[in-house]
């Protein structure tokens, strides 16, 4: 008896679903974000990031030393990865 409880249980929270299940089944395109995504600066990211390996470290040293724009930082960071 408790098995079909559990079952009924499930098949209920189950149920719940099934319209956005075939909503998204039948959409083009998926958004899972669903406009939850901030936008970020590339300050507000460097800000936050904190290094953790040796070269993270010597990436964002270079990079503050000559402060790096969004563009210089990106084409700097590709110097280091390609040639290092």
């Amino acid at each position: 008896m408790e098995r079909i409880g559990t079952y009924n249980n499930s098949k209920e929270d189950m149920n719940k679903w099934q319209e956005t299940v075939n909503e998204n089944r039948h959409a083009r395109v998926l958004d899972l974000a669903q406009d939850r995504r901030q936008l970020a600066s590339y300050k507000s990211l460097v800000n936050r990031f904190e290094p953790t390996t040796d070269m993270e470290k010597e990436i964002q040293m270079v990079l503050i030393k000559h402060n790096a724009t969004e563009e210089t930082a990106e084409s700097m960071v590709l110097y280091i990865i390609r040639y290092f």
